[in-house]
């Protein structure tokens, strides 16, 4: 009897500490996310770190381009954190299923990306960044020669952190079949 009670308080025990860890991990997952369209709810826009402040200002067609902008503020981390951004080879696509390429020279790439004012490519490319305690700092992406037929796009960035003893959310901050209707623009 001793040996089947211990047994059901093992699994109890088990089936507690997995659930628990299930929803601190969808949890962690949608606090770091950001539901700007409420037309579009396949459209989101997840950021590294809920310890940072996450915005995005703009996303609109500027000819054949779209530009997308976003304010990253190290509001709750109490110290300097050190971040290196970078791309993937083929960081961004439409939902005509063209896929916009990312290069070492910005002449020959599709998308061209910035953050605090400097150009960062593929990896080896990066940028560091170092994330002063309430500084905002400003982050873009240009994919050029968009598919004029597109509606909604969708581009992701590396973010590796450089600081001993932080650990990111998630390393990356992605942009999700964000539409491309002029009339939407990001709810505050």
């Amino acid at each position: 009897m001793k040996k089947v009670l211990s047994a059901a308080l093992g699994l109890i025990a088990l089936f507690a500490f997995t659930a628990c860890e299930s929803d601190d991990d969808e949890f962690d997952k949608e606090q770091i996310t950001l539901r700007y369209w409420q037309e579009y709810p396949e459209s989101y826009a997840r950021y590294c770190d809920h310890r940072f402040e996450f915005r995005m200002l703009r996303c609109e067609r500027v000819g054949t381009a779209v530009e997308i902008e976003y304010l990253m503020t190290n509001r709750y981390f109490n110290k300097d954190v050190n971040a290196t951004f970078y791309m993937g080879a083929t960081p961004a696509h439409d939902n005509m299923g063209n896929a916009y390429n990312c290069k070492q020279s910005a002449a020959l790439s599709d998308v061209i990306s910035y953050i605090n004012g400097g150009n960062y490519s593929i990896y080896g490319l990066g940028r560091n960044v170092t994330f002063v305690p309430n500084q905002a700092i400003k982050g873009s992406f240009t994919i050029k020669n968009v598919d004029p037929n597109a509606t909604m796009i969708s581009i992701a960035c590396h973010v590796d952190c450089g600081t001993q003893g932080i650990t990111l959310d998630h390393n990356m901050i992605e942009f999700v079949n964000i539409p491309l209707d002029d009339t939407q623009e990001p709810a505050e």
